[in-house]
């Protein structure tokens, strides 16, 4: 009985290790989707104050681009 439970020990740690030697590659596909899973989701949850961002930095830059073309140069 001791010999059967040492033998399925064995086993079950060489599939483990096999397991693990050949499943190197798909841990960078995991963690890239849920990388990217993750910055949709902040996209999302801010896309109206980026939005409010983007909207006062075109105004600002129009702004100054006007100013900048009305004054003559010293």
């Amino acid at each position: 009985m001791n010999l059967l439970v040492l033998d399925a020990e064995f086993a079950v740690k060489r599939a483990l290790n096999k397991v693990f030697r050949e499943e190197n590659g798909e841990v960078n596909i995991i963690s890239t989707v849920v990388l990217i899973g993750i910055a949709v989701m902040l996209a999302t949850l801010f896309k109206d104050k980026a939005a409010e961002v983007l909207k006062e930095l075109m105004e600002t830059i129009k702004g100054q681009a006007k100013t900048a073309v009305t004054t003559p140069a010293k």
